[in-house]
C-alpha cells in the first residue's frame, strides 16, 4: 500500500510540475501570444489588406517569379491575402520560442529582437512562397475564357432565362443560344444570345458600339465568331441597362446594320 502511495504521490506532482512547466512557458511568451492572437483576427479583418502589406515586404524575394500583387487576376488573389495575414500570426509563436532559447542561452536584448524581427519576416516570405506555389494562376491563364454549357435544363441557359426576364419583365423569343463563357479561375459569367430582331425594349437607348461604355464587347468574338470576329465597333450598336431585380447582372442590346439582335450579359460587381 505503501508503495503504491508513493507512486500516485509521484505521479500527481509530475503533472503539476508539467502544468507549472506549461505556464511558466506560456507566461513567458504571453507577448508573443497576444501578438499572435491580434494578428490572427487582424488578417481575417483586414480582409487581404495584411496579406497584401505582407507580400510587399517580401517583395525582393517573391517579385522576381510572381511580379506584382496588383497585376494578379482572379478570385484566388483574395483569398491568398486573407490566408496569408492569418497564417502569418503563427510566426509570433514561432519568434516567442526562438526569444526564450535565446535568452536562455544569454544572447543580449538586441541581437534578440534581431531574430525575432528575421523569423515574422522569415515566416511571411514562406507563408507567401507555400500559398503561391499552390494557388498561383498567371495572369494570362486568369484573364482566359472557355465556353461553358448553356444548354437546355441548365444552370447556365436558366442565368440568361431568368436575366432576361428580370430585366425586361418578359421573356425576348430567342433566335440563338445561348452561348455562355466563364474563366476557368474566376466566377463571372459572360453570356450571349440572339434576340428577335423585333424586340424592341421600351427606355433603351442605342449607342455606337465604338463609344466608352463598361460592356464586354471584347468577348462577343469569342461566343460568336461567325458575327463578330473581325467586325469593328463602328458597325453595331449596343443599348445598355441593369436588372431591375438583380443589380449585379447587366445587359447589353447589341444591334447590328443588318437589323440581327444580340443580348450580351455579364456579372457586374
Amino acid at each position: 500500500m505503501n508503495i503504491l502511495r508513493v507512486y500516485d504521490a509521484a505521479v500527481c506532482i509530475a503533472e503539476l510540475e508539467g502544468r507549472r512547466v506549461d505556464m511558466s512557458f506560456l507566461l513567458a511568451i504571453k507577448w508573443s501570444l497576444g501578438a499572435f492572437a491580434i494578428t490572427l483576427i487582424l488578417g481575417f479583418l483586414s480582409m487581404g489588406a495584411l496579406g497584401a502589406a505582407l507580400y510587399y515586404l517580401c517583395y525582393p524575394v517573391l517579385a522576381p517569379f510572381y511580379g506584382n500583387l496588383n497585376n494578379w487576376h482572379g478570385d484566388w488573389v483574395w483569398s491568398a491575402t486573407i490566408w496569408a495575414g492569418m497564417l502569418w500570426s503563427v510566426s509570433f509563436l514561432a519568434a516567442g520560442f526562438l526569444n526564450l532559447q535565446l535568452e536562455a542561452q544569454g544572447i543580449s536584448a538586441p541581437w534578440r529582437g534581431g531574430a525575432y524581427v528575421a523569423v515574422l519576416w522569415a515566416g511571411a516570405v514562406g507563408i507567401w512562397a507555400l500559398l503561391l506555389l499552390t494557388q498561383y494562376v498567371p495572369a494570362e491563364a486568369a484573364n482566359r475564357t472557355a465556353a461553358v454549357e448553356c444548354g437546355e435544363g441548365k444552370g447556365n441557359r436558366q442565368y440568361v432565362e431568368v436575366g432576361l426576364v428580370a430585366t425586361f419583365g418578359t421573356e425576348p423569343r430567342l433566335i440563338d443560344g445561348p452561348r455562355c463563357l466563364k474563366s476557368a479561375w474566376n466566377s463571372d459569367m459572360v453570356a450571349m444570345v440572339e434576340l428577335a430582331p423585333d424586340f424592341k425594349p421600351e427606355g433603351m437607348t442605342f449607342s455606337p458600339g465604338n463609344e466608352p461604355m463598361e460592356a464586354p464587347l471584347g468577348q462577343m468574338a469569342a461566343i460568336y465568331p461567325e458575327t463578330f470576329k473581325g467586325l469593328a465597333p463602328s458597325e453595331f450598336e449596343v443599348a445598355s441597362t441593369f436588372s431591375t431585380r438583380n443589380k449585379n447582372l447587366a445587359v447589353h442590346l447589341v444591334r447590328l446594320k443588318d437589323g440581327r439582335l444580340y443580348a450580351l450579359l455579364n456579372d457586374v460587381v
